[in-house]
């Protein structure tokens, strides 16, 4: 995605403070040629990886766990 650099944010602190208080987010998968989208609650883990990782969770009942695996990559 194309971030004009007035609008840039690199400061690890500021996004990782906007990600605890604004802590959904959109988890974006294709189902054959559809796009499927879940709003999820994330929880930031700031100590795993270089940049922090985020924890979510997709119910067994939300039938778009079906649309990702190890080959299909989710956004």
């Amino acid at each position: 995605m194309y971030i004009p650099k007035t609008f840039e944010v690199t400061d690890s602190s500021t996004l990782h403070e906007f990600i605890e208080n604004y802590s959904f987010g959109t988890l974006v998968t294709i189902a054959g040629e559809q796009p499927i989208a879940t709003r999820l609650p994330l929880i930031l883990d700031r100590a795993n990886g270089p940049h922090g990782t985020l924890l979510g969770h997709v119910a067994r009942a939300n039938p778009q766990w079906r649309s990702f695996d190890d080959d299909r990559h989710a956004w």
